[in-house]
């Protein structure tokens, strides 16, 4: 080759200096053919990638819109009919009423928000990888959201962190 076919872009196969100087020096040991093949190979699987990555977070935006603002409106609907803490109700009936209406908003966090928001871990993990910071603080708050309101917001935040930094993908 000359010395600007081999400079070249249809030449080029990106790798590390460490490699890239391996291969330059060992001619003999990575034939053209073989890193040709290797190139064809990083190239298809990039695109099949890349094209697979776009689609997936396209849904995966919609996904944390939708688990957020069910997420929003569960905490809302719920804090609103919170039972009456007045103080013309004996004790004993509010305390009784108040434990029945938390276990029965836990109850309900679990079957109608729990799995939106354990779907969009899934996918998140599967792009951005499981170390992510987003993942993490989306995992360790969702752990807690249905604990109380305030959980539950800051689980809402964290989805919507996420979806920023997706966004930006």
């Amino acid at each position: 080759m000359t010395p600007h076919e081999r400079k070249s872009i249809q030449n080029g196969v990106w790798l590390c200096k460490t490699c890239a100087k391996i291969i330059d020096a060992e001619e003999a040991a990575y034939p053209p053919e073989t890193l040709r093949v290797w190139k064809q190979h990083a190239e298809a699987g990039a695109v099949r990638d890349s094209a697979a990555a776009v689609d997936q977070t396209g849904l995966l935006l919609a996904d944390i819109v939708a688990a957020r603002e069910l997420l929003l409106s569960f905490c809302e609907a719920w804090q609103r009919n919170e039972p009456s803490m007045s103080f013309e109700i004996p004790f004993a009936v509010r305390t009784e009423n108040s434990l029945k209406y938390s276990s029965d908003r836990v109850n309900a966090y679990h079957r109608e928000i729990e799995p939106h928001i354990a779907r969009v871990l899934v996918i998140a993990r599967h792009i951005l990888g499981s170390s992510h910071q987003a993942i993490v603080d989306l995992e360790s708050e969702s752990t807690d959201a249905h604990v109380n309101y305030i959980e539950m917001r800051e689980c809402a935040r964290n989805l919507q962190q996420l979806h920023s930094i997706l966004e930006l993908r």
